[in-house]
This record gives structure tokens, C-alpha cells and sequence, in this order.
């Protein structure tokens, strides 16, 4: 039987960093680190005013609910609002959404920051492989300014995996705890962890990660009087996006991650696994489970012969979380190339890479899927990427390279995203009602992007603004002004009691226009505005149904 001492010892050496590989190392002063991150930072929001488009109307929903937490702390409750990502941001969200821009980007570059730290914990001798791989990556450099929870959720998990090597058990516990009431998704990877911490008979750290979804599960009780709270959420989450988006399939995000890391990350992790196998390089298991678990599981959801879990629709923000993992294997990868003979054996697993980006990924993105719009950037940056691990270089050459590589990948790949038509017709409705002389009257109004653009989230005006709902819209009382819009007023399959704009173009004796239809050039977006002028009769026959 093992006495104490040893015990510890044993368990302080099972998940032990890395013996850093032969040859030259290099390290960057703490002053000269903070500098570049605080320089990346300001990059991206540098970049924010060349793209002040939206990647998806979530970022401004995200900015409303933290504004309207100031009015009820629990509307930031639920598995979309993300309490634990919500509970972070609700001070900033109070100067606007400039100052947010800020925080997000600082988050984005300080997960750059630990990235280069976790590489360093596990025995990297040229770290800064890590932070240049993360913070170049086209999506990552995309969404580092918006109001999303990945980039906060891959801080976190980045977090949790340094102080794990750092032998900070208890306190990477609590962080990996503190992460699933950002993410429900993070559920799997606690479980995991728990066996083996209780495997390593460190219980202390096991039960620590039951302290969020505990808090979690107390909170919703209190606000909602559901004694199974934390279980219903879970459920229902499943339950209620089960068909509301397409599923794109279980390779889905195989094929997409190309277009989510950038050529340079994805080639370098894909060098990460070939040295594993044919080189017997070392797996780093508490960076490569984590990244392999999240990355399957969402590939699990996109699965359309047998729906699984909730329907995500594909989209490509939700793996960015792992974009700091995928930069550090690839890191570690690539300061591993200059003593690694001979290298011309990965050309068994590049050269069939290459081959599948000319065949099937020679294309244009949607921010969801491929297009058959064929785009050449795509293989010239995965070339561009496989030439850089055959350079004969040192590494500090080595890193020099890298960087100009992602930089060209970065100016490749990202372009700045601008505002849509529908959001142009949003901000033409706001400006509208900002002008009518309306305000102060009862509100209907669905579309994120009108509360956006007029600065205010529902909670915030006087009565308070309403969803138009069947419910609703009978309740209105006469002078009740009604913004019908095409895309969230009207969506059955997710939600129930809504009402289609066909209901108060049949009722004028009801509801008066206010002004004529404001449709998008392409037609696939239109507002309708109506003042509700006499009260719904009481005859439920009457009354609004989808």
C-alpha cells in the first residue's frame, strides 16, 4: 500500500509536462508577452471598425440581455443566454457596446496570452509557436471583438488545462466547473475529469466541479420553481432546437475546419497526430481529449439519419472554443520539424490532405457551409501551409516563417464582414420610431437588430416592449404600436403563438399601417408596421393563432 508521500508523488507525476524536445530555445519576457497581447488587442478592434457588419443577430441579442439583466437578474438564465458568460459582462455591457468591443477583444487576445503559457507548462521551447497560431486564425480574428461565449469559453477551458499541468488541481476544477453554465456542452469533458480525479483519489478537486452546476441548478430553482431545474434545461434544450435548424451532416465540421482554423493551425495539428503515429512523439492526452470530445460531440449533433441532441445548425462558431488547443498540438508540432529526420514521412498523411482540399474544399464558405462558388484560397494557403513544414529551418527561423504564413493566411481568409440588407432595413425601421413621435405608446416588436440600433433592450422602454405573440397583440391595448418583420416574427417550427402579418392585413378595421412595406432589394426580408386602432373582440374564434 502506498504511504501518503508517495501517493502524492505519484499523482503530481502522472499528467507531468512534456521533457522539452532537443535543440534551441526561445521565450519572451513577461513585459515583452503582456505588450504583444495588449498590441494584438488593439489589432482587433482596430479591425472592428472595417468590419461593423454582423457575423449572426446573436451578438446583439447577447448585448440586449445583458443590459436587461440590470432590470431582472434572471433573464440571463437558460442554456442560450449562457448565465455564466452573461455574469462576466454585464458591467462592461453598461458603457455600450464600444466598450465592449474592448473587453471581447482583450478576452480573444488574452486566451493568445494562456495559449502560450499552456504550451510553455508542457515543456515548448519556442511557446510563442502557440500564440501566433491562435491569434492569426480566420474565424478566431473574425468573432475576437463580438459578443459571443466562445472566446471566453476557450479561455476558460485553456485555463482549467494550464492549472491541470501546473498541478493546480482544485482550482482547475473550479474553472472547468465555472465553464457549463457557459457551455452545456462542457458536461462530458467534467465527467471525464471527475473519473480521474477520483481515480487519482484526489476528491477535494472532484467535488469542486460540482460547485457551478450546483449554483447553477439553486439559481434556476429560486427563479423558476423547477426543483429539477439544471435537468429540465438540459432536456429541454434538446427538446426544443431538436428540428429547428438543418444538420449538416457528421463531417460537417471535418470538412469546415479548414475555413474555421486557417490552413497554417489545421496543417500543423494534423502534423501533431502524424508525428504521434509515425514518429511515437508524444500524446499530450489532457490537450488532445478535450479538443477530440468537443469536436466529436458537435459532430454528433450535425448527424441527420439519427437526430442526436439538439439540431446547432452547423455553425462554425461553436468550435473556435477549441481554436487554443488546436494551436498548441500544432505548435508543439512545429518546433518539433527542424530535429524531426526524416521528414519526408509525413508526406503520408500531408500529401492525401492536400489531395482532399484540391477535390472537395476547393470553395467558397457561407459562414456555414461550402458554396459551389470555387474560391482558390482555400488551396493556396493549405500549399502554403504544407511547404512551410518541409523549410529547412532552426526554429527561431522557424517562428519567424510561421507568423508570415498566418499573416497571409489572415489577409487571404478573413474579410471584413459588412451589414446586411436586412440589418440596413432594421436600422432604417429604429431611425423611423426614433423620429414617429411613438414613443411611449405599447410596443410589439420581435427583431433583435430594431432594439439593437435604437439602443434599448425590451426592459428598457416605457411600458415595457413586447413580443408579438397571439397573446400579445389581443392583450394590446388601442394605440399599440405593432413592428411585424419577416424573419423572427413568424417562425412556427421554434416557437409557438406567433402570428403571421396576413392576420392584421385582414383586420383593418383592427389594425392600421403605418407605413408602406419596407422590403430588402432581393425581396427575402420585409418589415410591416400597424397600429392597433380598436380592441381585439373578445371572441376567441377572433383572436390571433399562427
Amino acid at each position: 500500500m502506498p504511504t501518503p508521500s508517495t501517493s502524492r508523488l505519484r499523482r503530481r507525476t502522472t499528467p507531468a509536462a512534456t521533457a522539452p524536445p532537443a535543440g534551441e530555445a526561445w521565450t519572451l519576457p513577461e513585459p515583452m508577452l503582456l505588450g504583444l497581447t495588449l498590441l494584438v488587442a488593439a489589432a482587433y478592434v482596430a479591425y472592428s471598425f472595417f468590419s461593423d457588419g454582423f457575423y449572426q443577430h446573436d451578438e446583439a441579442a447577447h448585448y440586449l440581455n445583458m443590459r436587461a439583466f440590470w432590470h431582472d437578474p434572471n433573464v440571463i438564465l437558460g442554456n442560450w443566454q449562457k448565465p455564466g458568460y452573461k455574469l462576466l459582462f454585464v458591467l462592461p455591457a453598461l458603457l455600450g457596446p464600444t466598450a465592449l468591443t474592448v473587453v471581447n477583444a482583450l478576452v480573444a487576445a488574452f486566451t493568445g496570452y494562456l495559449a502560450y503559457k499552456l504550451a510553455e507548462a508542457v515543456g515548448a521551447r519556442v511557446p510563442l509557436f502557440a500564440f501566433v497560431l491562435l491569434v492569426a486564425q480566420p474565424l478566431w480574428v473574425q468573432l475576437s471583438f463580438r459578443n459571443y461565449s466562445e472566446p471566453i469559453s476557450a479561455l476558460l477551458l485553456t485555463l482549467a488545462i494550464l492549472l491541470h499541468y501546473r498541478d493546480r488541481r482544485g482550482i482547475a476544477a473550479l474553472v472547468l466547473s465555472y465553464t457549463v453554465m457557459i457551455r452545456q456542452e462542457f458536461y462530458p469533458l467534467l465527467g471525464l475529469y471527475g473519473l480521474w480525479l477520483l481515480w487519482q483519489r484526489e476528491g477535494r478537486a472532484a467535488l469542486a466541479l460540482l460547485v457551478f452546476p450546483v449554483v447553477n441548478h439553486i439559481w434556476g430553482w429560486m427563479a423558476t420553481g423547477d426543483p429539477l431545474y439544471l435537468y429540465t434545461q438540459i432536456v429541454g434544450t434538446s427538446g426544443t432546437y431538436q428540428n429547428a435548424y438543418a444538420r449538416q451532416g457528421f463531417e460537417h465540421y471535418f470538412v469546415m475546419a479548414l475555413t474555421i482554423f486557417g490552413a497554417v493551425a489545421l496543417t500543423l495539428f494534423i502534423v501533431y497526430l502524424a508525428q504521434a503515429v509515425l514518429y511515437r512523439q508524444r500524446v499530450h492526452g489532457f490537450i488532445l481529449v478535450p479538443l477530440a470530445v468537443y469536436f466529436l460531440e458537435h459532430s454528433v449533433f450535425q448527424i441527420e439519419s439519427i437526430p442526436i441532441g439538439p439540431s446547432t445548425g452547423g455553425n462554425l462558431r461553436y468550435l473556435i472554443v477549441i481554436a487554443p488547443l488546436v494551436a498548441v498540438l500544432g505548435g508543439l508540432a512545429a518546433e518539433r520539424l527542424p530535429t524531426l529526420k526524416p521528414r519526408a514521412k509525413l508526406l503520408a498523411v500531408l500529401g492525401p490532405f492536400v489531395l482532399a482540399v484540391l477535390a472537395f474544399l476547393r470553395f467558397a464558405h457561407n459562414n456555414i457551409t461550402l458554396t459551389d462558388e470555387p474560391d482558390p484560397v482555400p488551396v493556396v494557403t493549405t500549399l502554403l501551409a504544407v511547404a512551410l513544414v518541409f523549410l529547412p529551418l532552426r526554429r527561431r527561423a522557424l517562428l519567424g516563417a510561421t507568423a508570415a504564413a498566418c499573416l497571409a493566411v489572415a489577409l487571404l481568409a478573413v474579410r471584413p464582414y459588412t451589414r446586411s440588407a436586412e440589418d440596413a432595413v432594421m436600422a432604417q425601421v429604429a431611425a423611423w420610431y426614433r423620429n414617429s413621435g411613438l414613443d411611449g405608446r405599447p410596443l410589439l416588436a420581435n427583431h433583435t437588430m430594431f432594439y439593437y440600433f435604437y439602443g434599448r433592450p425590451r426592459q428598457d422602454f416605457e411600458p415595457e416592449a413586447r413580443w408579438i405573440t397571439g397573446t400579445a397583440v389581443h392583450e394590446a391595448p388601442p394605440g399599440t404600436v405593432i413592428l411585424w418583420d419577416s424573419h423572427y416574427s413568424y417562425r412556427p417550427r421554434l416557437r409557438e403563438d406567433q402570428v403571421p402579418h396576413t392576420y392584421f392585413l385582414e383586420r383593418p378595421q383592427q389594425f392600421r399601417p403605418l407605413f408602406d412595406p419596407i422590403v430588402t432589394p432581393d425581396g427575402r426580408f420585409g418589415v410591416l408596421a400597424f397600429e392597433k386602432t380598436a380592441e381585439t373582440p373578445a371572441d376567441s374564434t377572433n383572436a390571433p393563432r399562427p
